[in-house]
């Protein structure tokens, strides 16, 4: 049961990580979204949804880590990744936008 629960907070996480990209960009459509730093307009939404994610993904590991041992430490890197894919596929797509994008100095 524990594997059942803990699959679904590692979908639910990656769901919300993923949602809060989109809240994100729903604020600023053409502005790239910085991975390091925060952005200049967050809605608090999208960082309560982030803060969501990150606790679900944990929890997840919590309830992997019977049945999966060390590899449940994957779960939150996982969940990081879709959330960092979701981000580069957003900031690909602002740059296209960009007036300035293809131009070289």
């Amino acid at each position: 049961m524990d594997v059942v629960f803990g699959a679904l907070l590692f979908f639910a996480a990656v769901a919300a990580l993923v949602w809060s990209v989109k809240v994100t960009r729903t604020a600023e459509p053409d502005r790239p979204i910085p991975q390091v730093r925060p952005t200049l307009r967050r809605p608090a939404s999208a960082t309560l949804l982030q803060v969501i994610g990150v606790g679900l993904s944990l929890a997840s590991a919590l309830l992997l880590q019977e049945a999966l041992g060390a590899f449940s430490a994957l779960a939150p890197a996982l969940a990081a990744t879709a959330w960092m894919l979701a981000v580069a596929a957003h900031n690909r797509q602002a740059e296209g936008q960009s007036p300035h994008a293809g131009l070289t100095r």
